[in-house]
């Protein structure tokens, strides 16, 4: 099986982070389609899970959901408003490009994917963005 750079790092039951997403209130935003939602989720909640060897659990949907802005409570509302009007045209169809998807899990650090929630929290209550948009 092919590992490491273009691949990725697959970890195990990978698709478990769907069922986990699924699960979840997302706040959509004007415009914005739940599928497409839960594929950029479920995406870097499969990296975060992979980066630690292990399936996916529920608290790395919290941190893949606040990464993106899906989590806004405390955070400052013009933060919020700022990553979902870029996340709605970066996500769109992005469950049908595996290109773009794999863009979106490289436009967060990986030291940020390992990171605890308290932390990713106190950096956006602080205004901090903690996705880089890489993908068009």
């Amino acid at each position: 099986m092919p590992w490491g750079g273009a691949y990725g790092t697959t970890g195990p039951d990978a698709g478990y982070a769907l069922k986990l997403v699924k699960e979840r209130m997302i706040p959509l935003a004007d415009g914005e389609d739940r599928h497409n939602a839960e594929e950029a989720i479920a995406a870097l909640v499969g990296a975060r899970a992979s980066h630690f060897g292990r399936a996916p659990t529920g608290g790395d949907v919290d941190i893949a959901m606040l990464v993106l802005g899906y989590l806004p409570d405390g955070i400052p509302g013009d933060l919020i408003d700022g990553l979902a009007a870029d996340r709605v045209p970066r996500i769109a169809n992005l469950g049908h490009d595996a290109v773009r998807e794999r863009a979106l899990v490289a436009s967060v650090p990986t030291d940020t994917l390992a990171t605890a929630f308290d932390e990713l929290q106190a950096r956006m209550l602080d205004g901090q963005r903690l996705v880089g948009w890489a993908i068009s």
